[in-house]
């Protein structure tokens, strides 16, 4: 988000923490709610966080309650169990104290060591990435009702990627976070226009979305590539491999199963390094640990979707 907010010659998101005082900046974020038929409202500039009271959907929250339990928070990890005790604060603690998530910590790889780092791409140099803007079909029966006049496609602009490669031979599409443009919506292909059976697997974070934008005349990223043992990672279940459609388990988790990764959620940026004041100063001290320098231009260009349905 900050990344693509830089990309529109926006500042990085500003720390939040007084609900009493009015937020500056304004955000409109037309998104609509498919399952409520709602959508979500702006926020004018200088708004000011107010208490929530709404019958209808069983809602009351006072901003006194928010101060309240976040002074609950504050006040066990100052106090420690009931017992007196303390335990190591990280980021999952504090995660299982506001939503159940799971344990771990140890950046220690012994005996692997990331000795270079790059991305190449067939449209341009190594380390650059190259976006641009693709116009796809979307079809609109999900969450609208059109009786029996057959299905309602729209064409919309949406940002896009040039695909790549890792020099770990990992190509992006194959990425755990995100999910085909066609299972974002509804696969619109020809097999699966049958309404009644509908492929729909809609949870990951959008593939044509894995890239920020960049700009035209290019903007420098770091990549940062860490390898980390499995036996210390993995979780004893079933994978995503039996499910029927492309799982982002790294964003949504498994279904009716553990999230499939012991580590801390944003491992290893989840807690101060303890010998290290910088990402650069993690490099030097872990092999296993690579940051690289890549740079994102945007091809202001825009491009059919090859699998439209529509001419």
């Amino acid at each position: 988000y900050n990344c693509e907010r830089l990309c529109n010659a926006l500042k990085r998101v500003k720390k939040f923490s007084n609900w009493r005082e009015p937020i500056p900046e304004a955000y409109y974020p037309k998104l609509d709610s498919l399952t409520s038929s709602r959508g979500w409202p702006p926020r004018q500039a200088n708004m000011q966080w107010q208490d929530l009271n709404r019958p209808v959907d069983g809602l009351n929250v006072t901003v006194a309650q928010m101060e309240l339990w976040r002074k609950n928070i504050e006040e066990a990890i100052a106090t420690g169990q009931p017992d007196g005790s303390k335990r190591p604060l990280d980021i999952d603690t504090l995660g299982n104290m506001i939503e159940s998530s799971m344990l771990n910590p140890n950046l220690e790889n012994q005996g692997v060591r990331v000795t270079s780092a790059s991305i190449e791409s067939a449209a341009g140099p190594s380390n650059t990435l190259n976006t641009y803007w693709m116009q796809s079909d979307v079809e609109f029966s999900r969450g609208l009702d059109f009786s029996d006049r057959g299905p309602v496609y729209a064409r919309n602009t949406h940002l896009n990627h040039r695909p790549y490669i890792y020099r770990l031979e990992r190509q992006s599409t194959e990425s755990t976070f995100t999910i085909p443009f066609e299972q974002t919506f509804r696969d619109i292909s020809g097999e699966t226009r049958d309404l009644t059976n509908p492929n729909y697997c809609g949870c990951g974070w959008p593939q044509h979305m894995l890239v920020p934008k960049g700009t035209e005349a290019g903007v420098t990223y770091q990549l940062f590539i860490m390898l980390s043992n499995y036996e210390l990672d993995r979780v004893d279940q079933e994978d995503g491999s039996v499910m029927s459609c492309k799982e982002a388990s790294s964003f949504c988790g498994l279904r009716d199963k553990k999230y499939p990764d012991r580590r801390a959620m944003g491992f290893p940026f989840d807690r101060p390094s303890a010998n290290a004041t910088s990402i650069e100063d993690m490099v030097r001290n872990l092999p296993n640990i690579s940051l690289t320098d890549i740079t994102i231009r945007l091809q202001d260009v825009t491009e059919p979707n090859p699998r439209n349905v529509l001419p």
